[in-house]
């Protein structure tokens, strides 16, 4: 869980201690305290979970947590059943702060720019990552390295090394 972060859950283990099995079908009769940092609790924003899946997954329950909810050093969650003989442990956590902020869309698929001021797609990458890693290579023992595409049709990379195949220049970069 992280901390003072919108739009997490948690689940929890329904178990009926009577028939001493999960116990599917009790979204309804669960519902939720919560304590940030030992303060009193309050009921949670999320009044009865969701069911994840009664078949591949009995007893599963999931809770929605609110901003609000996760902004805390020490979350605890208390669920119970008005069902009786439902046994559901609560849910202790100690919220890790977030020092970077989630990758958007925007991130994913914008433009990187290089250090030259070369722009760079998230596609013209991965071609570069690519010719690297899977395409053909030449130039080695000598000064110069050249990477092909995966298609070998064009260079995409040709590199200065040193005696020690140290790359010390990059001489062509297509990205395209």
């Amino acid at each position: 869980m992280y901390k003072n972060i919108d739009s997490q859950k948690v689940a929890v283990y329904a178990w009926d201690g009577a028939a001493g099995v999960a116990k599917t079908g009790d979204a309804a009769n669960i519902t939720a305290e919560i304590s940030k940092d030992g303060a009193a609790s309050a009921a949670t924003n999320d009044v009865n979970p969701t069911e994840l899946d009664a078949t591949d997954h009995p007893g599963i329950y999931i809770f929605d947590l609110t901003q609000a909810e996760t902004n805390a050093d020490l979350v605890v969650i208390t669920p119970v059943s008005a069902t009786a003989d439902i046994v559901i442990r609560p849910i202790i956590a100690t919220p890790t702060l977030l020092t970077v902020a989630p990758p958007t869309v925007a991130d994913i698929t914008g433009v990187e720019v290089d250090n030259d001021g070369t722009a760079i797609s998230l596609g013209g990458a991965l071609k570069l990552i690519l010719s690297v890693l899977t395409g053909k290579a030449s130039g080695g023992g000598t000064t110069t390295l050249v990477f092909r595409d995966i298609a070998d049709a064009k260079d995409r990379i040709s590199a200065t090394v040193d005696s020690n195949g140290n790359r010390t220049a990059i001489g062509t970069r297509d990205a395209s």
